[in-house]
């Protein structure tokens, strides 16, 4: 079955297919732990693509314990929901993004 007729997000790895340039490009800024940004209209295939990154970032980097995590923010009510469910997959106090943002200095200084 071609995945691209499902018209959803893939989550599973083995479904996953193509797009290994763009992988790359992906995992080669995380490497320089420059940003990324992913831009394309609607059913381009960008969660799948942030999905299958955060399933092999791990293996990929070399970090067996990374944590990713992926949000669908049009799901969300508002940004104070954000911020509690990032915290709260960080097993972190807090919901507000000051916090959010004191703890991702923490994380930061630890790299």
């Amino acid at each position: 079955m071609n995945p691209f007729t499902e018209r959803e997000r893939i989550t599973r790895p083995e479904r996953f297919a193509g797009r290994w340039r763009e992988v790359s490009q992906i995992f080669e800024r995380l490497e320089r732990r420059r940003p990324v940004v992913l831009v394309g209209g609607p059913g381009v295939g960008k969660s799948s693509l942030l999905t299958h990154i955060a399933q092999s970032a791990g293996a990929v980097l070399e970090m067996p314990q990374l944590l990713t995590l992926f949000l669908d923010l049009a799901l969300l009510p508002d940004a104070e929901t954000t911020y509690r469910l990032i915290l709260r997959e960080l097993r972190a106090p807090g919901e507000t993004y000051q916090q959010l943002a004191a703890r991702s200095r923490a994380i930061v200084a630890r790299c």
